[in-house]
């Protein structure tokens, strides 16, 4: 599926359940931050700030050359924007908890036409990244 059409159904979808949120909510906060510390090479905090379930599914330093590879790929974020946040009923084989998605479009040096960047949070004492993916 062409790119803009995958991103054309992401923001429809979005929209349909549960809108843009504001850039200050929470999640939203949590997910950019997270984000960031991808975007600045700081891939210990990102481990540690992260879900244990998240950290269960992956190898922590086969994650961190997969982060590494992603940055030579795609060269430095340029922007990213959010096209939103909204709550997500489970997932699948996480625990039982509060969830949500969060999607942003992101600009690389090289990637200028963009890709979009989901990330999923799960809600215990505060909002941790259980998965991330890049369309």
């Amino acid at each position: 599926m062409p790119m803009r059409y995958s991103l054309t159904l992401l923001i429809l979808t979005l929209t349909l359940v549960g809108g843009c949120e504001r850039v200050d909510d929470k999640r939203v906060v949590v997910a950019r931050q997270w984000l960031r510390a991808i975007d600045h090479g700081e891939f210990n905090a990102i481990w540690e700030s992260s879900a244990d379930y998240f950290k269960g599914q992956l190898d922590r330093d086969e994650w961190f050359l997969s982060l590494e590879r992603a940055i030579e790929e795609r060269g430095m974020v340029k922007s990213r924007n959010l096209i939103g946040c909204s709550a997500k009923p489970g997932f699948s084989n996480g625990p039982d908890a509060e969830y949500s998605v969060c999607a942003f479009v992101s600009v690389y040096v090289l990637r200028p036409e963009g890709v979009v960047e989901t990330v999923t949070l799960v809600r215990a004492d505060h909002w941790k990244v259980i998965h991330y993916v890049v369309n």
